[in-house]
């Protein structure tokens, strides 16, 4: 589901940041558990920004205090990562969007595909039939070169 919705708006209305949004309020992880996210109040979105002295954790450049956007990171939410303090950062919302696009997603979409393939089995050989010589296999070999049943 796309929302469209204001981002930022100053005193003039012709000043206004709109931009579309993911309905991100609960992602799905490899193992069907949901992760959700708190909304953060103002007191905690200031706390956030004065901690970081107001420099976006992506680019490095001062951040406006009344339009920022809490970035989780080094460590994504959809990851493990948690919805603590340590773990969040003011970022611009171009760079945020910018680094969710670029880095998060890939890494989550690459450890959703790790995780699936762990769980089923894919990428080991399949069990065919065993390799000669072993125990497995059921056939013995003697140091004279003949072969006989285990």
């Amino acid at each position: 589901m796309i929302r469209i919705r204001t981002v930022c708006t100053s005193s003039s209305p012709a000043v206004r940041h709109v931009h579309a949004q993911i309905d991100a309020a609960r992602v799905v992880a490899a193992d069907q558990v949901a992760v959700t996210r708190k909304s953060h109040s103002r007191r905690t979105r200031m706390w956030i920004y004065q901690k970081d002295n107001g420099i976006c954790c992506h680019c490095g450049e001062p951040v406006d205090r009344h339009c920022f956007e809490v970035s989780h990171y080094p460590r994504p939410l959809a990851m493990g990562g948690k919805d603590v303090d340590s773990n969040r950062h003011p970022a611009h919302p171009a760079c945020h969007a910018r680094w969710t696009a670029e880095v998060d997603q890939p890494a989550i979409a690459r450890a959703k595909r790790k995780q699936k393939m762990h769980e089923t089995g894919r990428g080991r050989k399949l069990k065919g039939r065993p390799m000669a010589g072993t125990r497995a296999s059921g056939i013995r070999r003697r140091f004279s070169g003949k072969t006989e049943k285990r």
